[in-house]
């Protein structure tokens, strides 16, 4: 098998490359001084391969891959100059960061509704946090606790009030 990056290879300057093209090309000093043209590329069957081409159709590979870096590139182009969405805007623009205040605000929120969630039976807290932070419905909470639907209802609304009434509380 032959190595796919010879050291005797001529160095040509990394280019990019569509996803799709399976052959690399490259050329070759000979031993009297003549440049030798090669392909290479995996058969159908994962199998290396480097073939000698004529200078012709070096040429002609080197333009098709010149070609299609020129595609590319008009591509990319046509995407970054594009009308945006709001959404996309939004997207790109960095996670804003929060203020001090708005940190520690967030930070006691976070703490009241951790010890309101503490106050719950433990019944109650299990299938409020299936229902709300893991996202599971009535009938999966149901099934998983070898209980009925209106119980797990029942048990989600009442952990809901408590932690209503709670938080007025604070």
């Amino acid at each position: 098998m032959a190595n796919k990056n010879p050291n005797h290879a001529e160095r040509r300057p990394k280019r990019r490359k569509a996803k799709d093209n399976p052959y690399n090309i490259y050329t070759k000093q000979g031993d009297s001084g003549e440049i030798r043209y090669f392909v290479s590329f995996f058969d159908g069957q994962g199998i290396w391969h480097d073939l000698e081409i004529s200078r012709e159709q070096f040429a002609w590979l080197d333009r098709c891959e010149l070609e299609d870096i020129a595609y590319m590139n008009e591509v990319d182009r046509h995407y970054a100059q594009g009308d945006l969405t709001e959404e996309e805007i939004y997207s790109r623009v960095a996670a804003p960061t929060l203020s001090l205040e708005e940190l520690v605000l967030q930070k006691m929120i976070m703490e009241e509704l951790s010890r309101a969630m503490c106050s719950l039976p433990q019944t109650q807290r299990r299938r409020f946090s299936l229902y709300y932070f893991d996202g599971l419905t009535y009938e999966q909470i149901a099934l998983m606790e070898g209980c009925s639907i209106p119980a797990v209802c029942y048990s989600i609304k009442a952990a809901k009030n408590f932690l209503k009434n709670f938080l007025k509380q604070a």
